[in-house]
């Protein structure tokens, strides 16, 4: 079933609330996904959490990346690759809910 038009709109609709809209943070987060040297994740879920990651806020997908780096560092956290994930999209999707709070 094609969800590709719906899709573009939910993230349009997000980038709405953002001045300079939310296309460089989505690729961002899109790309280190999928990528082998960042998550590694199919395409569906990386569309998925990238989705996720914007709606929480601008900054939350640069969070994730940094995030998912100290969480699979060994000189970092060296957790496992799902715990790493859960690790970072927490971190990620906190990212406007810390920043408000210290309004």
């Amino acid at each position: 079933k094609p969800e590709c038009g719906s899709f573009a709109a939910r993230i349009a609709k997000v980038g709405e609330k953002w001045s300079g809209g939310i296309s460089g943070p989505f690729i961002f987060a899109f790309d280190y996904m999928r990528s082998e040297k960042g998550a590694g994740l199919p395409t569906g879920k990386s569309l998925e959490l990238s989705e996720k990651l914007v709606t929480a806020g601008r900054d939350s997908a640069e969070n994730f990346v940094s995030a998912h780096k100290y969480g699979m560092s060994k000189k970092g956290l060296d957790l496992g690759t799902a715990a790493a994930l859960d690790f970072a999209m927490d971190l990620g999707l906190g990212t406007e809910t810390v920043a408000s709070k210290g309004k």
